[in-house]
C-alpha cells in the first residue's frame, strides 16, 4: 500500500561513507621547448591512492629540485564514490643560464652577449657561440679556468646550468680536433 504525504515531514538519512575507494595522482611536466604539460613516468609516476568517499584526496608531490623541476600548488579534491577522482599535480621546468668568461681565468669576466638562458632541457645548441658569432668565437671552450678540456657544443640546457672559459691563446697553442665514425658492413642478402 503506497505511502501517501499529506503534511510536512523530517527525514533523517543515515549512512557510512566507503573506504579503499580508489583516486588517481597524476604527476604533469611542464615542457621543454613550450608551455604544455605531459606527463613522464620515469621521473614522476601516476599514484594509485585509496580513501574514503567524500573526504579530500592525500596527494603529495615529489621532490623533483634535483631533476630541475619545482612544484607548483597541490589541489585536493573530494573523492567520489565511483573512483573518478583525478588530482593533477603541475610541476615548472626550472629556467638556468650557460655563462661564458672573457678568459682562463678564475676572475674572467662574463661575455653578457653570449649568456644562454632557458628551461632545462630546451634545445640550445643554435645558441652556442660560434653557432651565432663564427667569425668572432671557435666551437671550443674550457670547461673549467683551470683545466684544458674543451667542449664543442651544448646540445639541452642542462639542470643547474654550465660555465665555460674562453681558451683565447693568440696562436700559442695549435688544437686538433679527431672524428672518429663507425663504419656499419653491408652485406647482401640472398633469397
Amino acid at each position: 500500500m503506497p505511502c501517501v504525504v499529506q503534511e510536512d515531514m523530517h527525514l533523517t538519512a543515515l549512512w557510512k561513507a566507503d573506504d579503499g575507494i580508489p583516486y588517481c595522482v597524476v604527476h604533469l611536466l611542464e615542457n621543454a621547448e613550450d608551455s604544455a604539460y605531459g606527463t613522464n613516468e620515469q621521473i614522476a609516476p601516476t599514484q594509485h591512492l585509496t580513501g574514503v568517499s567524500g573526504s579530500l584526496t592525500q596527494a603529495a608531490a615529489y621532490d623533483l629540485s634535483a631533476q630541475g623541476f619545482t612544484v607548483q600548488q597541490v589541489e585536493q579534491k573530494h573523492i567520489a564514490g565511483d573512483g573518478s577522482t583525478i588530482v593533477s599535480v603541475r610541476y615548472t621546468r626550472n629556467v638556468y643560464r650557460v655563462l661564458f668568461y672573457s678568459e682562463k681565468s678564475a676572475s674572467a669576466s662574463v661575455i653578457p652577449e653570449l649568456t644562454i638562458t632557458a628551461k632545462h632541457g630546451a634545445n640550445i645548441e643554435m645558441l652556442w657561440p660560434s653557432s651565432r658569432f663564427p667569425d668572432q668565437y671557435t666551437s671550443g671552450w674550457c670547461v673549467a679556468p683551470t683545466k684544458s678540456t674543451m667542449q664543442t657544443c651544448l646540445p639541452v640546457m642542462p639542470v643547474g646550468g654550465k660555465s665555460f672559459w674562453w681558451p683565447n691563446q693568440s696562436g700559442r697553442y695549435t688544437a686538433s680536433l679527431n672524428y672518429y665514425y663507425r663504419k656499419s658492413a653491408w652485406r647482401k642478402r640472398c633469397n
